[in-house]
C-alpha cells in the first residue's frame, strides 16, 4: 500500500492566507472550517507559544472533519526553549524555574524541561484537551497498545 500524501500549510491564521486565501468578508471564527474544505492537514503553531484553553481546542474539533489532521508544534518548555513564564498555566508558574540571564528575567530557564520531567511535559498537553478527540497512535497501534496514550494516560 502507497503511502498517503497530505498538503497542507503551517497555520490557517498566517496573514498571507488572510488576505488572499479566504473569501472576503470571512470571519476570522470561520477560517478553520473553510481551510478544511480546502485542505486535510494543518500545521498548529502557536501551541509551541501556549497551551490553547478546553474550549479553543474544542471548537477546532468541531470546525474540521473526522479525518482532518492537526500536526501539533510542541510547547516551548518541551523542546528546551524559553518561555516567558506568563505562557505556562497558571498554576506552574510559581514553580517554574526562571534564567536571570534572560532580558527581563521572566523567561522559563531551558532546564525547565528536565525540571518538570517530559511526563509533566505530556500532562500539559493533555490538559489542553487535545487528547479528548481524535488522538491516533503513530504506527497505526490503537487502545492500551499505544505507548503515547499510555504515557497521557488514555488507555
Amino acid at each position: 500500500m502507497a503511502a498517503r500524501i497530505r498538503v497542507g500549510t503551517c497555520s490557517w491564521a498566517d496573514e498571507a492566507l488572510s488576505k488572499y486565501f479566504y473569501p472576503q468578508g470571512l470571519p476570522a471564527g470561520e477560517r478553520l472550517a473553510y481551510y478544511a474544505e480546502q485542505f486535510d492537514t494543518v500545521e498548529l503553531d502557536s501551541t509551541y507559544y501556549r497551551l490553547p484553553v478546553e474550549t479553543m481546542a474544542e471548537r477546532w474539533v468541531e470546525q474540521t472533519p473526522d479525518d482532518f489532521v492537526m500536526h501539533v508544534k510542541a510547547f516551548g518548555v518541551m523542546t528546551r526553549h524559553p518561555v516567558k513564564k506568563e505562557q505556562l498555566p497558571t498554576d506552574l508558574r510559581d514553580e517554574a524555574p526562571v534564567d536571570d540571564r534572560t532580558e527581563g528575567g521572566d523567561r522559563v530557564a531551558p532546564r525547565a524541561a528536565e525540571e518538570f520531567s517530559c511526563s509533566e511535559c505530556f500532562l500539559l498537553v493533555r490538559r489542553s484537551q487535545f487528547s479528548t478527540k481524535r488522538t491516533d497512535c503513530p504506527g497505526g497501534l490503537d487502545g492500551a497498545d499505544c505507548p503515547v496514550k499510555h504515557q497521557l494516560g488514555l488507555a
